[in-house]
Formats: C-alpha cells, structure tokens, sequence
C-alpha cells in the first residue's frame, strides 16, 4: 500500500515535471519566434526608413534644381539662402542614407553624388558670377574707350540694326543710344577726320565688342549645359538608387515573408505537436495513475479483508486460548487438590516420590497454562494496567525469595541489593512488576548451576516529577551469544534446540517480560557474553506517593485465620459446580474437616435449594 502511494506521488510529480519542461521548452521556442518577427519589423522598419529617405532626397534634388533655375536668373541672396538650406538637407539625408549602406554596393553611388552635388554647385556659382558679370558690363563705356583708342572722332553710321544683328535687342538698344549721343556729342571734335575712317573704326570696335560677346554667350551656355547635364546624372543616379533600394527590398520583402511563412508553420507544427505531447503525456500518467489507483483500491480491498481475517484468526485464538486454559485449569486443579489429599494419606517411599513428580509436572502446566493466558490477553489489549501504590524494596525481596527453588544448588547463592531510596511507597502496577521480577529471576535460577544471582534496585529521579525503577538481575549462568539476544524476546524462542533438553522452558518468560515492560511505558535491555552470564535491566517509571508512612499490603484481602482454625459449628455449606470433578474435589476437603453440606450443579437448583 505505502508503495502504492509512493508510485502515485511519483508519478504525479514525473506528470506535472514533464509538462513544465515541456512549457518551458515551448515558451522558449515561441519567444524565439517572437524575436525572429521582432528582427523582421525592425528590417521592414529600416527598409521602409531608407525608401523614406531616398524619396525625400529625390523631392529635395527637385526643389534644389527650381530653385538653381530661379537663382540663376534672378541672383537674390534670400534663394542663396535657401540654396544652401536644401543643400545641406541633402547632404544630412546623404550622410544618413550611407550609414545604412555602408557595405553596400550603393556606397559607391553615393559617393558619386556626393561629388556631383559639388561639381553642380561650382557650376552654379560660376554661372552666376558670370550672369552678374553681364549685368554689370558698361557697354557704353567700353565702345567709347574703343572708339577713343582707334580714332578720336566718329561720326554716326547709318544700318545700326545690320551691324549689331547679333546682340540682343536690350544690348542693341542701349548701344545705338549711346553710339547717336557720342556721335552729336564729338561732331565739332571730328572735323579732321574722313566719314571712312571713322566708319572703319567703329566697325572694327563692334566687330570685336561682338566676337567677345559671343564668346561670352557661350561660356554661359556651357555652364548652363554642364548644370543640365549635372542635374540629368542626378536624376539618373537617384534613379539607379531607387531601382535598387526597390528592388532589394522587394528581395528582402520576399525573403521576410518566406521566412515568415516558414516560421509561422514550424511554429503551428511545434506549438501542434507540443500540445499532442502534453494530451499524450497527461493521458498517460492519468491512464497509469487510475491504474494505481485501482491497483491501490484493490490492495486496500485485499489488506482489509486480511486484516478483517487476521483479526477473527486472533478473536479465534483468543477464544481458544481462554478455552483451553478454562479446560487445562479445571482438571488441573482436581488433579493439585488430590494430590494435596493424597499427601495428607499414609504413603509409601515410593508413593511420595510419584506424587512428587505429579506436582512438578501440574505445577508446570500451571505456569503455562498462566503464561499462555497472559500472552492471549496482551496481544489482545485486555491486560490492564493499575496504578496502586507499593513499596519496592518489600515487593522485589519478598519475589525473590518466593521464586527460589526448593531445590536450589548449594553452589548457587542469590544476593538481594536494593538501595535505601527504593525502601518507600511509590505508585504504579505492583502485579505486573512481580510478574516480570519472577520471570526474570526464574530464567536466571533455571540457566544459573553456579556462581550468584544479585538481583538489585534503585531509584534514579529524573525530575521532580518524574522516577524511574532500575531492577537489575545479573547471574553468571550459561549467557547468550550476540547474534541470539534479540531473538530470545520472541514467542516460544530460545537459544538453541539443546536447551529446552537441557534446562526446559517454553520461550514465553522473556516475551512476557518484554510486553510486560512495554505496557508499563518501560525499557528492557540485556548484556549478555556466552559462558559468562546475563545481565537484564529493567527501567520502568514510577510516582512517588505523598503519603510514606501507611503501606499497603500486597494483597488488599488477605486471610485472617487458617481454613484449620475456622468454627462453622453447625453450619451448612453450600457447594455449586457444575464440573462433576471440581465439586467431588471440594467435597473431599469439605468431609474431612467435617462439615456439612448441600451440592447443586447450576445456579438454578441453587435458589431453589436456598429458598
């Protein structure tokens, strides 16, 4: 049953183990999962940050290259501002957008528009030197000193617009106006001079005025392509980075979301198989604990129907223990009290010496008869234990003296020792005590052919409250050997077969004596060395009485006269038996000290007889 028990703890505890291990392991792998998606939303994040960026840059290339446009006609410090704004911006989305792609082949793109960011603002700050240049050129100024420096006068030509065709008409404009006023101003200066050579002068100043004209046209035109061209490497770059970004992300999106895939279905299978574990688990252990539960009922059904028989087995012993003790006592004491009448006839030599073994033998099965009752009634629970006070030193030498043979060896002496303190009244079973010092000191008497016997006895206080007996019977008798002083305790146990030959005994003195103690809440312990004698020590409790100085005797109705000396006169007695046997016995005692009397066999023809 205790084991029974101990399965099904087990197996509670391996159940409830296994399927925190298995929590534990499942609680791992969907936290790892749940990082894996923690990692792709970071990656989508990033991804979705990079694309943010590129789009941003892409809106402030635009903006920039308007605004270039704008600056280029117009020159105000307030779109050089802004220039610069957008182009720090830029460059800021740049330097962040290269940290994500640092080992990316996309750092190489970059970098070019790094450059080409530089290379367009050079370009632009050339070009708008070189539109302010135009602004502030003095025509006027330059033809006249031309003019001063070929001939020192001029007159006007006629055919302005064929001459100046390639100018623009701002520049056109301008000219002829400052050419007509020149000419009204140094008509009187150019008196000496031929309309020839002054004709040829002018053409020769315009001429070159309109070849560096051009020439700086073009210088504008160049820087103004270079801008374009700058801004078309832009685009395309940018272009180039956002087919890539898109299309890595488009990679990456697709990879993610396989992974994803792949993931979610290894987590549904786990998670699935996880769960089909712990159904199997627990059904298992529920399946093998309903097993031991059963298996426990049955045993618990089979255990008490042992114990249902093994306790009618013991109410069956004990009833024929107290039969057959009631049966043995009977005729038992018919055949002591004839043999007491018999002893009290005129007998032989020989006669005596048969009477003699026929007490021996009935005062034997007496003793076993008295021991297998004690027995019955101990391992029943029926012996009862009272509680009436005593005096030690008188109850344990008056014991010892009763239970020494007659026949005791010379060479054998027994020493009575009981110390001052056990000479009181203390309280406890007094009955039972006799009991065990008579076993004790019948053993040692039995197994002792020479030496002593001291039987001795003290009083050890514990506390105030609490005393304790020591009796100690110590003999140098034929002793126990190691291996056999826990067996002797047992019932109908002794050490070897040869000395139930040797010395008798049926192994139930010790058995006794050890129940004995234990129902008096005492100890028994025994040293022993074989060939050299035993020694039992008996500690059982006791109560001090308060009162020392009445002592009670040990038999609380003990006879005042002799049945010798009793006078009945002429009194009748009255004999009821129902054993045939008992009542002829006391009728036997009854006629020889001559008395009369009336017998009846039950309690029924009693009344009758008394009324």
């Amino acid at each position: 049953m205790q084991n029974t028990k101990r399965s099904i703890t087990l197996k509670v505890v391996a159940g409830y183990l296994l399927i925190a291990v298995l929590v534990v392991v499942a609680v791992w792998f969907i936290y790892n999962r749940v990082v894996i998606f923690s990692h792709m939303a970071q990656s989508n994040s990033s991804n979705n940050e990079q694309l943010f960026l590129v789009s941003e840059l892409t809106s402030d290339l635009y903006e920039t290259e308007n605004v270039s446009r704008r600056l280029i006609q117009t020159g105000t410090k307030e779109d050089i501002v802004l220039y610069q704004a957008q182009l720090d911006s830029i460059k800021m989305n740049l330097v962040e957008l290269d940290e994500q792609y640092a080992e990316n082949q996309l750092h190489t793109e970059l970098d070019s528009i790094y450059k080409l960011l530089d290379l367009k603002t050079e370009n632009l700050e050339a070009l708008i030197n070189l539109r302010e240049k135009e602004r502030n050129t003095n025509y006027y100024k330059q033809v006249m000193e031309e003019l001063n420096r070929v001939n020192e006068s001029f007159e006007s030509n006629q055919g302005y617009d064929d001459r100046f065709n390639d100018l623009e008409p701002y520049q056109k404009r301008v000219l002829v106006k400052w050419l007509e006023y020149a000419r009204a101003d140094n008509a009187q200066s150019l008196t000496n001079q031929t309309a020839d050579s002054l004709v040829n002068s002018v053409k020769k100043v315009l001429n070159d005025f309109q070849k560096a004209n051009i020439k700086f046209r073009q210088t504008i035109i160049e820087k103004e392509n270079d801008l374009l061209d700058n801004d078309m490497v832009l685009n395309q770059q940018l272009r180039k980075i956002l087919a890539n970004i898109e299309k890595d992300e488009r990679e990456a999106s697709l990879e993610r979301t396989e992974k994803a895939q792949q993931t979610l279905e290894d987590t549904v299978s786990i998670i699935m198989v996880s769960g089909i574990v712990c159904v199997i688990v627990i059904l298992l252990f529920l399946m093998l604990i309903i097993r031991d539960v059963r298996r426990s009922q049955q045993y618990r059904i089979e255990l008490e129907e042992a114990k249902n028989f093994a306790e009618t087995l013991l109410k069956r012993r004990e009833q024929l223990m107290a039969a057959i003790t009631h049966d043995l006592r009977s005729p038992l004491n018919t055949v002591i009290g004839y043999s007491e009448l018999m002893n009290k006839t005129q007998l032989g030599n020989k006669q005596r010496h048969y009477l003699s073994q026929i007490n021996k033998s009935s005062d034997f099965i007496l003793h076993l008869v008295n021991d297998l009752l004690d027995l019955s009634k101990l391992e029943a629970g029926k012996m009862l234990v009272e509680n009436l006070p005593f005096n030690p030193k008188k109850l344990i030498s008056d014991t010892v003296q009763n239970n020494i043979p007659a026949n005791l060896n010379k060479d054998l002496e027994v020493i009575i020792d009981i110390s001052e303190e056990a000479d009181g009244q203390y309280s406890s079973d007094p009955f039972r005590i006799k009991q065990i010092i008579a076993n004790l000191v019948t053993n040692a008497c039995k197994f002792t052919e020479k030496g002593n016997i001291i039987v001795s006895a003290e009083i050890e206080t514990k506390t105030k409250d609490i005393q304790y007996l020591i009796i100690k019977v110590k003999d140098t008798g034929i002793g126990i050997s190691k291996e056999k002083q826990e067996v002797i305790f047992e019932e109908f146990s002794q050490e070897n077969s040869g000395i139930e030959k040797k010395y008798g005994g049926t192994g139930l003195g010790l058995t006794i004596t050890k129940s004995l103690t234990s129902l008096l809440k005492g100890e028994i312990s025994l040293q022993s060395e074989q060939g050299k004698g035993s020694e039992f020590t008996i500690t059982i409790p006791v109560q001090k009485s308060k009162n020392q100085k009445k002592p009670v005797p040990e038999n609380p109705h003990p006879p005042t006269e002799k049945t010798d000396s009793l006078d009945l006169g002429n009194k009748k007695v009255l004999v009821v038996d129902d054993e045939p046997a008992q009542l002829a016995l006391t009728l036997e005692f009854l006629k020889n000290h001559l008395l009369k009397f009336d017998t009846a066999e039950n309690g029924k023809k009693a009344l009758e007889l008394l009324g």
